[in-house]
């Protein structure tokens, strides 16, 4: 039997059971623990597989939805002025094409005042295009700052402008339609030459012509003697004050 057991190979001292019975427990703890990690593995990856193909679902069912609203940021930086070709805000653009469409309109009537020396432009500095004016001179063949302009110059281009607000809010396009039939004219008469003067009187005086009612507030002495005076202002005697004439 002695001679089995050497043939066995069986070690001369006997194993600890009780430690090998420990080890044992514990690794039986760790293939559990290590079983149940690859069960919750497993689960989240097929979680991760629904997601995904959730997220594949809805990346192509919101393509349109995402290129609206890709559209609609381009738009709104568009308007805010900070892409595309306007360069400007929406507001200001709308603006400065409506100031474009007065400027316009308002040439007519500045040609007519300054036999056709000036122009109103809308200015374009740099690339950019502003809410602001300029003034072309034919003499020159150049821009310059309205601020140049004599005072009866900026007289005419005042009534030119106010003229030309008058057709445009009048007539079509964005305009409300609504025909203004009077024109009220307060002074700045008293700054233009006779030349001028006589040229701002045939405006008034075509207008009036064309059907509307113009009125001019002035104490030029010229304009009562070329124009027919509705309502005088007259002084009273020993500074009794004033009282209004008023003639049909």
């Amino acid at each position: 039997e002695i001679t089995g057991l050497e043939k066995a190979d069986v070690p001369p001292v006997r194993p600890d059971v009780d430690a090998a019975q420990h080890a044992a427990a514990t690794a039986e703890d760790r293939a559990k623990a290590l079983r149940d990690l690859t069960q919750r593995a497993k689960t989240f990856l097929d979680g991760a597989r629904k997601a995904l193909d959730e997220a594949d679902r809805i990346d192509v069912e919101s393509a349109e939805l995402r290129q609206q609203a890709e559209t609609a940021r381009l738009v709104a930086e568009t308007c805010a002025g900070k892409g595309g070709l306007l360069r400007m805000r929406l507001d200001r653009w709308v603006l400065a094409a409506e100031l474009e469409r007065v400027a316009n309109a308002a040439n007519v009537h500045l040609a007519r005042l300054t036999r056709h020396r000036y122009q109103l432009r809308r200015s374009i500095n740099e690339g950019r295009e502003k809410l602001e004016l300029v003034v072309f001179d034919a003499y020159s063949g150049a821009e310059r700052s309205t601020g140049s302009l004599s005072g009866g110059e900026k007289f005419q281009a005042s009534l030119a402008l106010a003229l030309g607000l008058a057709d445009v809010v009048s007539h079509g396009g964005t305009a409300s339609g609504r025909n203004y039939e009077a024109l009220f004219v307060d002074e700045g008469f008293g700054s233009l030459d006779p030349e001028a003067l006589d040229q701002a009187i045939s405006a008034l005086a075509s207008l009036q012509q064309g059907g509307r009612m113009v009125g001019a507030i002035t104490h030029v002495e010229a304009m009562k003697q070329q124009l027919h005076v509705g309502i005088e202002v007259q002084r009273l005697a020993d500074n009794g004050g004033s009282t209004l004439v008023v003639s049909p």
